[in-house]
């Protein structure tokens, strides 16, 4: 009698051949349906937790993700043409500020994005700098949003980052004191409790929208 073969070794060995269509189909023409529904609830279950993983619970790579990016570009919102920001600062692009930033200046789409991306290395690099902790990805991301809207100073001298590095668990640390950053001058504003809360959801999810 001929010995019973692994479907682990066959899956692996069909895959690199032109018949695997066929050895598919015929071991799902000879299996109960139960078996089949069983199977399909288990990969499917599988395949979640591995995208899932991948998009938002892997280590850090140090840059922001696509979803960081986009609710960067959310809350900053892009004006090509320099404008004050409500605390009197020339502002041009995403929220690039500083003194090469005048009144007047005009910038393309393309110069936008790029300034966007010269600026947020800066907060990236603060992050890795100031956090002593192992950041997961969607951790990371919501840091970096939180510390270019507040600052790199404000960041340094957060009880936030205290805490962190003091070992308290990151998720937890950033639910409990982001969204105590959420005032201007006279109290609490609409816009930053919005983005506070999107940074939050953030790093529990690794998504944004």
């Amino acid at each position: 009698m001929e010995k019973p073969i692994k479907l682990a070794e066959a899956a692996e060995y069909y895959s690199l051949l032109p018949h695997q269509t066929e050895a598919w189909t015929y071991l799902e023409d000879n299996t109960r349906r139960e078996v089949l529904s069983e199977f399909a609830k288990l990969y499917r279950k599988d395949t979640a937790e591995t995208e899932e993983t991948a998009s938002f619970r892997s280590p850090s790579t140090g840059h922001m993700s696509e979803a960081g990016i986009s609710l960067v570009k959310y809350f900053e919102g892009c004006e090509l043409e320099t404008y004050l920001c409500s605390s009197g600062i020339p502002t041009l692009g995403y929220g690039s500020t500083g003194p090469n930033i005048q009144m007047g200046m005009k910038i393309t789409q393309e110069k936008a994005e790029q300034m966007l991306l010269d600026d947020l290395r800066v907060f990236e690099d603060a992050i890795k700098d100031l956090i002593n902790a192992r950041l997961q990805q969607s951790h990371f991301d919501a840091l970096v949003s939180w510390a270019m809207n507040v600052g790199v100073g404000a960041v340094s001298e957060s009880t936030l980052r205290r805490r962190i590095n003091k070992g308290e668990a990151v998720l937890t640390v950033i639910q409990q004191e982001l969204p105590r950053w959420n005032k201007g001058p006279n109290g609490p504003l609409p816009g930053l409790i919005k983005r506070r809360k999107a940074e939050v959801r953030l790093a529990e999810t690794g998504r944004f929208g």
